[in-house]
Order: C-alpha cells, then sequence, then structure tokens
C-alpha cells in the first residue's frame, strides 16, 4: 500500500522477529518490520503505521545504515529533559486534560509514548523561572547559617504538582 504525500519514516527492522508475536511484516526473507510515520502537516505524529509495507528491489543512492546486534558498545539507563518553574507554569496553564495527555505521552511507553525516564529540576530559580528565589531568601544584610528559614514553598503552587502528576504516571 502506497502512502499518499511525503512522510517521516522510522522503520524498525528485525532478524529474529516472529510475525505470529505481531511484530511487523515479513518482507519474504524473514526480516520482520514495523514502520513509525510523522507527516510535514502534523496531521499524523509518530503513529504506528499498520499498513503493507511495500519493499522493492529500486536502487538508492542514499548512505545505508546496517544495525549490528551483535556487538554492544554501552548501554543506556533512559533519556530525560529537565523540568524548570517556568515550564511548570506553563504546564499549569494548560486544560487539565491537555496537561495529563502531553505528560502521558512524554512519561509513559504505552502507545506514542517516549518514555522519558530522568528528569533534572532546579534547585531554586533557573534562568528560566519567571522569578529570582532561592530557598533561603533573606532580606538585604540578614544571614542564616543554620538554614532554619529554609523552605521549599516557591515551588508548591506549579512545580510539586507537576512533578506529583508525573510520578503517577511512571
Amino acid at each position: 500500500m502506497r502512502i499518499p504525500g511525503t512522510f517521516l519514516l522510522l522503520l524498525i527492522i528485525s532478524c529474529t522477529g516472529n510475525e505470529d508475536q505481531g511484530q511487523g511484516q515479513d518482507n519474504g526473507t524473514g526480516i520482520f518490520a514495523e514502520a513509525w510515520i510523522t507527516s510535514p502537516q502534523k496531521n499524523i505524529l509518530f503513529t504506528r503505521f499498520d499498513g503493507d509495507l511495500e519493499f522493492t528491489s529500486t536502487g538508492n543512492a542514499d548512505p545505508v545504515i546496517i544495525a549490528d546486534t551483535a556487538s554492544s558498545f554501552q548501554t543506556i539507563d533512559g533519556f530525560g529533559n529537565c523540568l524548570t518553574g517556568g515550564s511548570a507554569i506553563l504546564l499549569n496553564r494548560m486544560s487539565p486534560d491537555a496537561r495529563t495527555a502531553l505528560l502521558r505521552e512524554l512519561f509513559t511507553t504505552g502507545g506514542n509514548g517516549i518514555g522519558i525516564s530522568y528528569l533534572r529540576i532546579s534547585i531554586g530559580a533557573s534562568d528560566l523561572s519567571d522569578r529570582v528565589f532561592s530557598y533561603n531568601d533573606l532580606p538585604t544584610g540578614e544571614t542564616d547559617p543554620e538554614m532554619t528559614r529554609f523552605s521549599i514553598e516557591p515551588e508548591r503552587k506549579d512545580l510539586i504538582p507537576v512533578l506529583k502528576e508525573i510520578l503517577a504516571l511512571n
């Protein structure tokens, strides 16, 4: 089946796959493939294509990438990003349904989720915060070496609720 239009295509190929396990389509050589597509018009975003894949013997001048599954160089524990106070503020301005859908897409692995597994947060304000603050703000000239006024209160409105929602998802 031909897909009309232009798409970004990610093709996942397995030499050990089994068609009975639903791991894609056999091209007649015992190699199984899955296709994931995205359209430039953004009406299809990283969606598995379940139609028939056409395999042809047409020549191609593009570089060929070969995955050597017999060699392993390092392991990957996961992938991550940073959640700033500023991004938490923007997330909280979204409708609850839209925010949950976005967080589900970012932090889960089912469906179209990308499975972010590490999250870096700043301690106090970052360059992307809406204001400058620390967890121990004091009036000018005062000091608090024992940190008796330490408080994460500035994060309770936006950052902590988003973190809790992320933890509930993953």
